[in-house]
């Protein structure tokens, strides 16, 4: 099984995707972002379950929460950049 990360700049918008995604039922949790995906300036992340992926950004991008990056991390703790 693996999972999506969505990273934001700041611990407040990190947070407000979650309550935004907890809200439309997305299972989330907010997260320091992996030093991979930090790299652009973004130290948190919100993570979703691989099933709910296409569908947290299309919330995320209904309620104009905009993230830096998506990613998809294995549960071997791989982490690709990935477009949602």
């Amino acid at each position: 099984m693996f999972s999506y990360l969505f990273t934001f700049r700041s611990l407040t918008a990190a947070q407000s995707a979650g309550s935004i995604l907890h809200r439309a039922a997305v299972a989330c949790q907010v997260q320091r972002a992996p030093a991979q995906a930090s790299a652009q300036g973004c130290g948190y992340a919100v993570r979703v379950p691989g099933t709910e992926g296409r569908r947290a950004a299309s919330v995320l991008r209904m309620w104009q929460r905009p993230f830096g990056k998506s990613y998809r991390l294995s549960d071997g703790g791989r982490l690709e950049e990935t477009a949602l």
